[in-house]
Parts: structure tokens; sequence; C-alpha cells
């Protein structure tokens, strides 16, 4: 062996097979710990194979103890050999929490992970390439193509983190807890069954599967982290078996709400939320990209922090049994606008303490008590608020039987939108005026718009809907500012005879848009108001 001294390691000394392994000195100097290469130029590949013992400056060193880290990040690492004596491996402290064996990392290509028969404290049963803890039973680090034996009763904190090449988990009845990280950013993970036998699911458990779709949290589960299922913004489903007396997923919601304390800790994209839910807990729809819009009911008193984090919410409705809302609801950022919500509508007639929490680029109020709110249209009747085929209007004088429609379903319910005269609510019929700013705004359900109301389109009132392909709107007074913009699959346009403006950059970015004809109403058209209709 040849030994070179560096300064970022002890030791870097080169196998027999011609393999480069980096060392610091642990024990007084008197026994050799495996760590990280002193750059990332050198990081390991290949084979590697941990010697038992390393000769140096004529002395030789018991190879005893793998530091935290080691092999992280090391892409072209397909196997690593440990020797029997190897006692220990090291725990790294970083930010709030012990990240436990972080050593194989992000080693998406490692095939083989292989303990030594004489090794005491780790093995690899059954083959199933993993390092598993002799005396507890814990599977505490592992590669791609790992099952997991049925001697397994917990998987450790971080045990399959990174594991880019996992598709499918089966966790086995002998598995009694699955430790914070464990799945951690498994993007490939599709499908996984957890067995009868769990009773906790750690922090942030499955933080970053993206490709998970679904998951079913088994009755045995009596603890289960509000952070557990964050940053997945595929799920689709999560279930909780009717057997469960901890947590359930009440009326087929798509979440886990904490049964006695009427608590959803955690949901996912297309979450609903039944109106026996109470309070919606921190982080509980954090990193659901795939949610654009939420209706909370009057049922929940308090949101809590971070609740909505990392969401782009096109629309929300906030129920009037709201009295607290939690810090940075929509993220860190969330005095800034880029994370704000596109509108929300404040059901409450006291603003709940928080409010400001929760601001949206525009909002429709009750009263004028929401002062710390910028962009705001006040609706005193905002309460008597109600949906028509996915269109939701609001009162605007009861005594003349007048409403505007202010928001819209981000579902199928929207695919044609037709807006008339009237509507029709409870045996009531209502003459609509307005159609409000942003009120379908990038719905990307909308396919076809009918308009024929007595009133304006609001600025930016559907924008962004790329599926519209025709728009018929007629006696209309005007059309906003960006009312269209980047409809970018809409092939026709008809304006009535009573359309009297057309607001700057109304169609801009239609590309499809091949003619159009202006009504002799129409007294003012605004600048870009036809830009880029190529």
């Amino acid at each position: 062996m040849v030994a070179i001294k560096t300064y970022a390691h002890d030791i870097e000394v080169k196998n027999a097979d011609g393999v480069t392994i980096f060392y610091n000195w642990t024990n007084n100097k008197t026994e050799l710990a495996v760590t990280q290469p002193g750059s990332s130029s050198n990081k390991y590949s290949g084979n590697v194979v941990i010697p038992e013992s390393v000769t140096y400056g004529g002395k030789t060193y018991s190879v005893t103890s793998i530091s935290g880290y080691a092999f992280s990040g090391c892409s072209d690492l397909t196997s690593v050999t440990i020797p029997s004596s190897v006692k220990s491996i090291e725990k790294i402290f970083t930010e709030d929490y012990i990240v436990n064996l972080n050593l194989f990392r992000e080693c998406s290509s490692l095939k083989n992970i292989k303990v030594e028969n004489g090794n005491k404290v780790y093995d690899s049963r059954n083959n199933c390439n993993a390092i598993i803890e002799t005396a507890t039973n814990t599977l505490i680090a592992t590669c791609s193509n790992t099952f997991i034996p049925n001697s397994v009763t917990s998987i450790g904190d971080f045990a399959f983190c990174g594991c880019t090449g996992l598709t499918t988990v089966a966790i086995g009845n002998s598995v009694t807890s699955i430790g914070k990280g464990a799945f951690r950013d498994c993007a490939s993970l599709t499908s996984i069954t957890i067995g009868s036998s769990v009773t906790s699911i750690g922090r942030e458990a499955f933080f970053g599967c993206s490709g998970l779709t679904g998951i079913t949290i088994p009755s045995s589960v009596t603890l289960c982290d509000a952070s557990s299922f964050r940053g997945c913004p595929n799920l689709r489903y999560i279930m909780v078996d009717s057997g469960n007396r901890v947590y359930d997923s009440r009326d087929n919601c798509n979440a886990i709400i904490e049964t006695a304390t009427n608590t959803l800790i955690t949901g996912c994209s297309n979450s609903f939320i039944p109106n026996s839910v109470a309070i919606i807990g921190d982080f509980a729809f954090s990193g659901c990209t795939g949610l654009t819009s939420i209706n909370i009911p009057n049922s929940v008193t308090a949101i809590g922090r971070e609740a909505f984090a990392k969401t782009k919410f096109k629309s929300v409705t906030i129920g009037s049994g709201v009295l607290k809302i939690g810090d940075y609801i929509f993220g860190y950022k969330s005095s800034s606008s880029e994370n704000w919500p596109v509108k929300v509508i404040w059901l409450t007639n006291t603003p709940p303490s928080g409010y400001a929490n929760a601001a949206g680029k525009v909002n429709c109020v009750a009263n004028e008590l929401y002062s710390r709110l910028s962009n705001k249209t006040v609706y005193p009747f905002l309460s008597s608020l109600f949906e028509v085929d996915g269109i939701k209007y609001v009162p605007v004088s009861p005594s003349d039987r007048t409403c505007d429609a202010i928001d819209c379903s981000y579902n199928e319910s929207t695919e044609k939108i037709n807006i008339g005269k009237t509507v029709s609510y409870k045996g009531v019929q209502m003459t609509v005026k307005n159609v409000n700013q942003y009120a379908c705004y990038d719905n990307s359900f909308v396919k076809d718009v009918d308009l024929s109301h007595d009133g304006n389109v609001g600025n930016y009132a559907f924008q962004g809907c790329t599926g519209i392909t025709t728009v018929n709107i007629r006696n209309v007074g005007g059309i906003g500012d960006y009312a269209f913009q980047n409809c970018s699959a809409m092939a026709s346009a008809t304006l009535g005879e009573e359309v009297t403006s057309i607001g700057q950059y109304a169609f801009g970015g239609c590309s499809k848009l091949r003619s159009i004809v202006i009504p002799d109403a129409v007294t003012t058209v605004g600048s870009y108001a036809f830009g880029d209709c190529i």
C-alpha cells in the first residue's frame, strides 16, 4: 500500500486493487475511520472494499469506524464492502436533529451493500443489500434494490434517503416504526405498502417522494408526524384504515385527521376539508404544489403555521368560523406577494388574528375592518356567497336582486362557463352585473366561455386559461385589461354589439386567434389589446 499525507483528511491509502480510501485518525491515533475525500473530484466510485487494517509509516492500524457523510453524493459508487473490524458508523449532528447514517445518501448507482459474516454489530441479512444493526434489528442504511427481511423491526432515520432508483417498497408486518427521513427524496418511488404492525411514522419520512401517488395508513399507527408527506406534489390519496382509533381520513378527504382534536395534520393535492374539522395543523398542506384552490369550512377555527407553505393557490375561501391564522401561512416569504394566493375570499365579519398573514393579491371582504389588506373589494353580503354550475356569486343589492360573479371552482365543473343575464339560487332569480377581476384566473379546466350579463368583464378575469378554445361575449359593457391574455388555445372570439371597450392586453398572447370583429359601440381599444396574436 502507498500512503500520501494530505490536509483535508489525515491520510489517504491506495488499496492493492488501486482504489484510494481516505482516513482520519481516531482513538489517540491508534485506529482509523473512513472519511470523505478531500475534494469532489476524488469521490468514491465503482466497487469500494474497506480493509480491516492499513499499514502507514511502518505501523499497522485497524479500521474501526466510518465517518458520517463518508460516501454521501457518490453517484458513481456501485458497491461497498465493510469488514468485521468496523464497529461504528458515525452519527452527525446537523440543524436541530440527529442525521443518522448519511454516509450512503444520494448514492444513486449503489447496487450492493454487504457486511462480512464476522461483524458482531451489523449484518446484511439474507443478502438484502442493507446494513442492519444486529442488537436492535434496525435497518439503518440501504441501496436502491433493497428488500426488507422479516426480521427487521424498525427502519432507521434516513435509511432509504436519496435512493432514487427505488420504485416500490413493501414494509412487512414485523416492522413497528419508520424513522425520520426514512424514504426522503426517493423521487422514483411510486408504490409503498405499510405493514399492519407499524405504530409510528417519523418526521419527513416520505418528504420529496415526488412519484408517490397514494398511501394507506394502517390501523396500528398511533403517531404520524405532520411533515411525513411534505413535498409529495403528486400524492392523490391518503387513506387511514377504518380501525385506527387515533387518526381517520373522514369522508375520503385524502388527509390524515387526528380524531380526538379534529385537527387535520397533513393533506395531499386534491384534498377537501370535511365540515367536522376544527383545526388545520402546522404544515398540513405544505408542499402540495398540485393544490390550486381550497375552501376552508365554517367549522375551522384555527389555521396553523405554514399550513399552505410552498403552494400556488389561485383561490382561497376562508370560512366564517376562523378566529386565528398562524405565521407564514404561505411560507417564510409570506410578506412577499410572490407567495400570496391570487384571490382570497374572507367570509368572516371580524378579521381573524393574524389575518394579514393570509393576504391575497386581491381580496373580497365583508367590511372595511380588513384595513391591513390591499386591493380589496367590499361586499357587505359576502356571507351569502353561493355557487351555481361552478361559478361563485355574491349578492350586491338584495333589494334589487343583483349579484356579481367573483370566483370559480378549479375542477371539471368549470369546463363550460355560461354566465347569463340572471342566475337562480334557492328559487330566487338575481340579475348578474359584473364578472369580478381574476374570477377564473389561470383555470386550466375552462374550455368554452359564454358571457351575456349586463356589466363588465374584470381585469385578469380569464387570464392564463390555456384550455379556452371559444369565447362568446354578448351584451357586456367593457372587457378589462388582460381579461383573456395568454389564452393560447383560443381560436374563436365573438363580441356582441353592446361591448363598449377592450382593455390593454385583453387578448394579448392569444396566438391561435385568427380574426375578430370590433362592434360599433366600442370606443376604446387598449394598447397591445391583440399583441402577439401572430
